[in-house]
């Protein structure tokens, strides 16, 4: 029986983690893509845009748009904040968190969010009934939101004249897609080939001749 020596990414010549990368590369991305898409859909079901295709990679191909409508769309400044605060602040922000019961049971109160474990145990997360708090990834819960809120949040805390609530959500759109843009090519770098096979137990030969069981 042969005994092949196995080496992980990080453990390969610079040559051979290159061609490896190079060979590999648009590979393993759909995990990041499809968080980025649910962020993207829950922000234009709670945004009202109206789209029919998104190219995070070649954002010159997307296809989407916000209906009109006649008062918001008239609103800039201090008055387009109001507007935000009063139609968006549900989403914009979220209560506080503030810590979690130490408790096993389920409990049944507004700023407990209890969930059964898999093991039987209960997490019992509280959250403030005053404090609300703002890039906390409200959307889905993952970094995505934020790419697309963080425009938003901006304008809030700076409510210059002269931009629209389209201009925002522009801005939205084009940050997400700088993000996954950056996202992807990190993911294909030696650097990160080398964080994504070695954390995930991906074996080589030597030649970069990937090792399965």
């Amino acid at each position: 029986m042969k005994t092949i020596k196995v080496y992980m990414f990080s453990e390969l010549s610079e040559d051979v983690q290159q061609k490896v990368a190079e060979n590999t590369r648009g590979e393993d991305c759909d995990w990041f893509f499809s968080e980025a898409n649910n962020s993207f859909e829950k922000f234009a079901d709670e945004f009202g845009v109206k789209w029919q295709s998104i190219d995070y990679l070649e954002p010159y191909r997307n296809e989407y748009r916000v209906p009109e409508n006649e008062y918001r769309d008239e609103l800039t400044g201090v008055r387009l904040a109001t507007w935000l605060h009063n139609n968006l602040g549900h989403v914009l922000y979220a209560p506080k968190f503030i810590g979690s019961l130490k408790s096993n049971e389920v409990k049944n109160h507004k700023r407990i969010r209890s969930k059964k474990l898999r093991n039987g145990n209960a997490y019992n997360p509280y959250y403030s009934g005053c404090q609300m708090q703002s890039r906390s990834c409200n959307l889905t819960g993952v970094c995505y939101d934020d790419d697309l809120l963080d425009s938003f949040y901006n304008f809030l805390e700076n409510p210059v004249e002269g931009v629209s609530y389209s201009d925002l959500v522009d801005e939205a759109i084009s940050s997400l897609c700088n993000s996954l843009q950056s996202e992807y090519e990190y993911h294909n770098s030696v650097e990160g080939k080398a964080d994504f096979f070695d954390s995930n137990d991906f074996w080589f030969t030597e030649h970069g001749e990937e090792v399965t069981a």
